[in-house]
């Protein structure tokens, strides 16, 4: 039987800034693209269609909106029990959902 493997030690927040990555990145922009991500794990579909800070407003078991921070416009949303929702006959297209 293999040896578990030792889990990771959690980095403090507060030494995230003094990792090499952010000093590679500082100065540098990124231009922001929307994006789709199926969750398997969680059965559910993350879609976010405008960059920025939001907050998630709970609409009922299958929808999450996030809305922007700044004047409340929808910003993305999540979509969850996405095989429960195909089984009642929505289409989910793109995915393996």
């Amino acid at each position: 039987m293999p040896k578990p493997k030792k889990a990771k030690k959690a980095i403090p927040a507060s030494e995230f800034k003094d990792l090499p990555i952010w000093k590679e990145l500082k100065g540098k922009k990124f231009k922001f693209k929307p994006f789709v991500f199926y969750n398997p794990d969680g059965d559910s579909i993350q879609v976010v269609w405008e960059n920025g800070s939001f907050y998630r407003k709970w609409i009922n078991h299958e929808l999450t909106l996030y809305l922007s921070d700044k004047d409340g416009h929808a910003v993305g949303c999540l979509v969850e029990g996405v095989k429960g929702l195909r089984a009642k006959g929505i289409k989910i297209c793109g995915g393996k959902a």
